[in-house]
């Protein structure tokens, strides 16, 4: 193909023809055709249910597993920012509700910043994890060592995809991912009648494609034929 668009500015005969052409349709043809893996998801109620289990289970490693999975769950977020939260990141406001600050993500790397809503029990629980901890400030996550306290090393993303592909096997979740919580919530978030800006919104997507095909069943059930044909 460089060689087919090189050989036209300099208003040369081409030697390879069309061949280009047809070899590049070809590989796009190809890359089609590939479908978009997605992680298995972790929705609303999956949460809740470890939740409970950690809260039974009284271990300092589940009740971090637990904090995480629900920030996770209510900021749609990436391994990589669950480990760049800091303990200052999260303010608790006069409903209980908490309100956490992204300072720089994937789809914000000039790190203007954004603010995102954290439920009440999520806050609780990762009040508990601190205090329990003896974390005052720096990284809100940080690793354990085989007596249960914590260091002042930060958990890495791959610890923290770990973390949550563990927890999800612990209650019959096969096949998750750091990534299963951001697609569980953007399936909820459709389910509960958000609409594709909002999810891309809660998300921090720039794009329509990835939470499109997170919520494909979801926006299905919500799309023409079902409203119209089926008042669904």
């Amino acid at each position: 193909a460089a060689v087919n668009w090189g050989t036209k500015l300099l208003i040369l005969p081409s030697p390879v023809g069309s061949r280009s052409t047809t070899t590049m349709k070809g590989i796009r043809r190809k890359q089609a055709k590939r479908p978009i893996k997605q992680a298995t998801a972790i929705d609303w109620s999956n949460t809740l249910t470890f939740s409970r289990m950690a809260t039974q289970s009284n271990s300092i490693q589940d009740l971090r597993a637990s904090a995480i999975i629900s920030l996770a769950s209510d900021c749609l977020l990436r391994r990589s920012e669950i480990a760049d939260i800091q303990v200052s990141d999260l303010t608790r406001e006069p409903d209980s509700s908490g309100r956490l600050t992204i300072r720089r993500s994937k789809t914000d790397q000039f790190g203007e910043g954004t603010t995102l809503y954290v439920g009440e029990s999520t806050m609780n629980l990762i009040e508990t994890w601190i205090n329990r901890a003896g974390i005052v400030d720096g990284a809100l996550f940080r690793s354990l060592n085989k007596a249960g306290i914590a260091s002042s090393k930060p958990l890495s993303a791959q610890s923290v995809g770990t973390i949550i592909k563990q927890s999800a096997q612990s209650i019959g979740i096969e096949g998750a991912s750091g990534h299963s919580l951001r697609v569980g919530s953007a399936q909820e978030l459709v389910r509960n009648g958000a609409s594709l800006g909002e999810l891309m919104q809660a998300g921090r997507w720039t794009t329509e494609r990835m939470p499109a095909h997170y919520a494909k069943a979801e926006l299905a059930g919500r799309g023409a034929i079902a409203r119209l044909k089926y008042a669904a």
